[in-house]
């Protein structure tokens, strides 16, 4: 991508615009790593109680004790995947605003480059300023991509979760079920709501 951004378009788009593409070009690149990040937290996490669950406890007669420090270092190593997940995400849709209105400011002296934009697939990037109750619902802070590690760690503290409390309770288990989902999706819908805000304030003219 950096070949497309020449030296003669950059005799056209001021400095800082540049540098902003640029910016925006890296997390891209850092986005494709940090894939194997995310890997390495939901298999390590799961894997371990898992792993706990099988060797280590008495189905029939559960140590409690053991069962919920497992289940609450799994649940704490998780929370670090999707706090980096939406740290990222706002980070990302930052550069997309930024580019945004730049995009505005300097749309007359560089409208013949606006392939480029046509390319990077922005097709949404008017809309950061008008965050809609559904938006907010549907976690729309979070790149596609990253919605789709956001689904991955709330599926493990799911499946955590409701072997723990079918294990040392007598619940039924749709009534956890439902209950763990209400808890899950509140958590995300919370600290989503937290970076929207944000992202919103850094946005203030």
């Amino acid at each position: 991508m950096n070949e497309i951004i020449n030296k003669n378009m950059n005799e056209k788009i001021s400095d800082k615009v540049y540098d902003v593409y640029i910016t925006y070009l890296q997390s891209l690149r850092k986005n494709e790593a940090d894939v194997l990040k995310f890997l390495v937290n939901l298999l390590s996490s799961i894997g371990g109680f898992i792993w706990v669950v099988v060797k280590k406890i008495n189905l029939t007669n559960p140590d409690v004790k053991l069962l919920l420090i497992t289940a609450s270092g799994a649940t704490v190593l998780i929370f670090w995947g999707v706090l980096y997940t939406f740290a990222m995400s706002y980070t990302h849709r930052y550069l997309q605003a930024l580019l945004y209105r730049y995009e505005k400011e300097y749309k007359k002296e560089y409208k013949k480059e606006l392939g480029l934009l046509n390319f990077l697939h922005w097709n949404s990037r008017g809309k950061f300023r008008d965050f809609s109750f559904k938006d907010i619902i549907l976690l729309e802070i979070a790149p596609s991509n990253y919605k789709a590690h956001l689904f991955a760690f709330a599926l493990a503290l799911l499946f955590i979760w409701m072997v723990t409390l079918i294990l040392i309770t007598s619940i039924p288990w749709i009534i956890l079920l439902i209950n763990l989902i209400f808890y899950i999706f509140n958590i995300f819908w919370v600290i989503n709501l937290h970076y929207i805000n944000q992202l919103l304030e850094k946005l203030d003219p």
